[in-house]
């Protein structure tokens, strides 16, 4: 079922960003969206495959369209998405060979947007690069990332979300990176911290942290004092 609620939050996230024209990102879990479109019981007979064939990864039907078996008590149940109902330029393509299909942006078009947040970059070996709280581009030659990998820095990028692993507890199962360009958003790259920003400069809400604490909504890291007087011997 887990497969299914990564589409699930897909589909219901894209719409909530779009009416509220929010800069929310989808989670993260970026990620994880309901695909539009109904789904169809097949009612299958004894001995029949659940879904006709189609499996959890699920498969591409058209340029936009897709379909997946999700789990239910008749043994499958064949969902139908439309991709330009999360975002009309999105198409369906194959995340990762784990994840299977799902919607994403061509190479060309923007990842990332105040509007409809992050989505995946419709390509092999891509990943969507954040570089402002308003922009973001799909960047070709990254290879695949695990739930392990998140949080590390290669260079100025930091790999915060790896779209589309399995959630199982284990992290396991392959998936596309999610990159902040901390040199584009005025920090530093910091393993397992983030792009991290000095006291008293500015940062960037859900995308920079500060060195001591979250980015305030105010977007300036505070100052904070250190404890004087502490540790003295009597």
């Amino acid at each position: 079922m887990q497969r299914l609620s990564r589409l699930v939050v897909v589909v219901a996230i894209a719409h909530l960003l779009r009416a509220a024209a929010c800069s929310c990102d989808p989670p993260p879990a970026e990620g994880e969206r309901e695909p539009a479109g109904e789904g169809e019981g097949e009612g299958e007979g004894e001995g029949e495959p659940a879904c006709g064939g189609v499996d959890a990864q699920g498969t591409c039907t058209s340029a936009t369209d897709g379909e997946l078996c999700a789990p239910s008590a008749q043994g499958g149940q064949l969902i139908r998405f439309d991709c330009t109902t999360v975002r009309d330029d999105a198409v369906c393509f194959t995340v990762t060979a784990d994840h299977g299909v799902d919607c994403g942006v061509p190479l060309d078009s923007p990842c990332f947007d105040e509007v409809d947040g992050a989505l995946p970059c419709a390509g092999a070996d891509a990943a969507c690069v954040v570089s402002s709280p308003t922009a973001g581009a799909c960047a070709q030659d990254r290879a695949s990332c695990t739930q392990q990998d998140e949080g590390t820095c290669d260079g100025a990028l930091f790999l915060s979300v790896c779209f589309g692993t399995v959630d199982d507890g284990a992290g396991v199962g392959e998936g596309q990176p999610r990159l902040l360009d901390c040199q584009a958003l005025g920090a530093t790259c910091l393993q397992d911290k983030g792009c991290t920003v000095a006291a008293g400069a500015a940062c960037v809400p859900a995308l920079t942290v500060c060195s001591d604490v979250e980015c305030p909504f105010a977007a300036v890291c505070p100052i904070v004092e250190g404890g004087e007087g502490e540790g003295e011997g009597e």
